[in-house]
């Protein structure tokens, strides 16, 4: 079975620049969070050179011994056509014994594995592929993005929420109309899966 990339520790290349961390000599530490309260799951600490960032890290795997890792993951600057460069780690992959060297924005850590590599690499997918197919999902995943529309992370809010500031009445009306129209594709479509189950 496929592990999702949401499961992963993940690294973006995007980010990293935003945060100014691919600045030659910046050292800076990511972290991932869990939870509401974001207790601190797991952190990096990255040292950005001119041809690449070195991660520094431990994985300690169930029963094992915490082992530190400390290798530089190759950057490419890619020109833009307007402009400026993008950056793009390389993959370290080695799959069939042939170098991955595949120019990605993200690299993944999955559970129970040791480096940082390309999705590809490690064969990962994304929650949403999974739900393809599921009538349920897919409209719960609606509801929630016509929800986000107003602001909303919670999409029952729609019935007490007035029109948000600076907001076109007939825009909020048409919003408003589409959460309400997903909340009840949602709610149909629970009951046809809860009658699968009876």
């Amino acid at each position: 079975m496929k592990i999702p990339t949401e499961a992963c520790y993940m690294l973006d290349v995007n980010r990293l620049l935003t945060q100014g961390a691919l600045r030659p000599g910046v050292r800076s530490t990511q972290w991932w969070t869990f939870g509401q309260d974001d207790v601190i799951q797991a952190s990096i600490e990255t040292v950005a050179a001119v041809q690449g960032i070195t991660l520094y890290y431990t994985v300690a795997n169930r029963g094992n011994k915490p082992q530190k890792y400390s290798y530089t993951v190759p950057l490419k600057w890619i020109p833009c056509n307007y402009g400026g460069r993008r950056p793009y780690f390389i993959c370290l992959g080695v799959v069939n014994n042939q170098p991955c060297m595949r120019r990605v924005t993200k690299i993944y850590l999955p559970p129970g594995e040791n480096l940082f590599l390309c999705r590809h690499c490690y064969r990962l997918t994304y929650y949403s592929c999974k739900e393809s197919g599921d009538v349920h999902f897919t409209t719960m995943r609606r509801t929630r993005r016509a929800a986000r529309k107003l602001g909303l992370t919670d999409p029952e809010d729609v019935y007490l929420m007035d029109r948000p500031k600076g907001m076109h009445k007939r825009t909020f009306q048409k919003l408003r109309k589409d959460v309400i129209r997903a909340i009840e594709e949602e709610q149909r479509a629970f009951g046809m899966a809860a009658r699968n189950f009876v």
